[in-house]
């Protein structure tokens, strides 16, 4: 019986413990990351980037996140709209982002397209890993 209540006591403890640290977890600064990669299109065919992360910022709430990650989409399509030398760029909105299409021809043989994405991730994910 005495064991039977160690072992009750060690299992009551343990979930505090995970309870606590999923408070935590929950609890952490959310960070904007930016992903972007590009794929050239080119007669003998494509040349895919590997994406690149960038950190943009960290935010003590998930709403901020998202928030301020809504206002960097808009300022880049703005960007985008901006003149520019031929061809001009042809912007299209994604769940998280844009795809910037920079003239690619309808045989994929010429032009580059560009995507920008926004992902706002618990402070303990470092999507470069």
């Amino acid at each position: 019986m005495k064991s039977l209540w160690g072992l009750v006591g060690i299992i009551l403890i343990g979930l505090v413990i995970f309870g606590y640290a999923g408070i935590c977890k929950a609890q952490s600064a959310w960070v904007l990351w930016l992903s972007g990669s590009k794929i050239r299109f080119l007669p003998q065919g494509q040349q895919i980037e590997k994406p690149e992360w960038n950190l943009i910022s960290a935010f003590p709430k998930y709403e901020q996140c998202i928030e301020f990650k809504r206002k960097k989409i808009e300022e880049m399509k703005e960007v985008f709209k901006l003149p520019s030398e031929p061809p001009e760029p042809e912007v299209k909105d994604t769940q998280d982002g844009i795809v910037v299409n920079f003239g690619v021809n309808k045989s994929l043989t010429n032009g580059w397209i560009w995507t920008i994405h926004w992902h706002c991730l618990p402070e303990t994910i470092d999507p470069r890993k």
